[in-house]
C-alpha cells in the first residue's frame, strides 16, 4: 500500500526532498554540531540523514493514511511515533558501523529527539501527550511498519538499508503506543545527557535544521505553494534569504545535489557495515 505525507504527495518523495534540503543546505552545520559530542561527524551526519528520511514515519499509521484516502487528512502528533521509529532505526544502523555503544546511543537519542520535536513551532509535547490520552493520536501496528518498509524499499544502499531495518523491526517488535513511544525517546536522551551534556545543544540545533528542511521541502518542493506566494513572515523564508536562494529551481538543484551527496556519504560509511545479532 502506498503511503502519503499528505494528499497527492508520497511519503517517500517528501522524505527524500527533506533529506536533500537538509544535506544540501546544512551539511557543514551538521558536521560542526557532530564534533561537539565525540568528534565523529560522519556518524552523526549519517544518523541525521536517517532522521530526515523518517521524520514523518509516524504518518504510516493506518488511521492517518485512511484520512488521506477520505480526502480529509490529519496527522495529529505523528512525531510521537516517528521519534521512536527514528531512534530504533538509527540505533540498529549505527551498531553496524560503530563499536562504541555510547556513540550509538548518543546519536540515536539526538536524532530521535529532533524528530520528536521538529513540529515544536506548531504544538508542544505536552499538548501531544494530552491529545494521546484523549485517543486523538494514532498508534502504529506491525503491519504499518511493514508498509513503511515497503515504502522505503529502493535501489539505493541508503534506502534499502533503512527498509531492511524497518522490516526487521516490524517482524520482531510490537510498536509502543504514542505515549510510551515518546517516553522511550525522552528516557534515552536523559540517560545520555548525564554522560554527554553537550548533546543538549546538538539536539536543539539539529531540531531547528530538521524543522526548516521539512518546511522548505513541503512548501517549495512538494507543490503546496510557489515561492513567490510564501508568507514572508515564515522562518524558512528568512533562512532562504540568508542563503541567497531566490527561486524554487535553485532550491531543487541544491536539493538534488544534497541527496546525491547524502547517498555517496552513506555508501562510504555502510560499505563495511556488519549486521549484529
Amino acid at each position: 500500500m502506498a503511503l502519503y505525507a499528505w494528499t497527492g504527495v508520497r511519503l517517500l518523495d517528501h522524505s527524500i526532498n527533506t533529506l536533500g534540503v537538509l544535506t544540501g543546505l546544512f551539511h557543514n552545520e551538521l558536521q560542526v554540531i557532530a564534533r561537539r559530542i565525540v568528534g565523529q561527524p560522519e556518524k552523526l551526519v549519517l544518523a541525521s540523514m536517517i532522521a530526515a528520511l523518517l521524520h514523518d514515519a509516524g504518518k504510516a499509521a493506518r488511521g492517518y493514511q485512511e484520512s488521506v484516502l477520505r480526502g480529509n487528512p490529519y496527522f495529529t502528533c505523528h512525531e510521537m511515533a516517528g521519534g521512536w521509529i527514528a531512534m530504533e532505526t538509527v540505533y540498529e544502523l549505527l551498531r553496524r558501523v560503530e563499536a562504541d555503544r555510547l556513540v550509538v546511543e548518543a546519536f540515536s537519542a539526538a536524532t530521535a529527539t529532533a524528530v520528536l520535536r521538529h513540529h515544536h513551532g506548531m504544538r508542544s509535547l505536552s499538548a501531544c501527550r494530552a491529545a494521546a490520552r484523549q485517543g486523538r493520536v494514532e498508534s502504529l501496528s506491525q503491519e504499518d511498519l511493514r508498509a513503511l518498509a515497503d515504502e522505503y524499499r529502493n535501489t539505493s544502499i541508503l534506502l534499502d538499508t533503512v527498509s531492511s531495518i524497518l522490516q526487521k523491526l516490524a517482524d520482531t517488535t510490537k510498536p509502543p503506543n504514542p505515549l510510551e513511544a515518546e517516553a522511550r525517546v525522552r528516557k534515552r536522551l536523559v540517560n545520555i545527557e548525564r554522560k554527554q551534556p553537550a548533546i543538549t545543544a546538538v539536539v536543539s540545533t539539529l531540531t531547528g535544521l530538521l524543522a526548516a528542511s521539512d518546511y522548505i521541502a513541503a512548501v517549495l518542493l512538494d507543490g503546496r505553494t510557489q515561492y513567490t506566494t510564501m508568507n514572508p513572515r515564515g522562518y524558512a523564508v528568512h533562512v532562504l534569504r540568508e542563503l541567497n536562494i531566490n527561486n524554487p529551481q535553485q532550491l531543487r538543484t541544491i536539493k538534488e545535489a544534497g541527496y546525491k551527496w547524502a547517498e555517496n556519504t552513506a555508501n562510504k560509511i555502510l560499505a563495511n557495515s556488519v549486521e549484529r545479532a
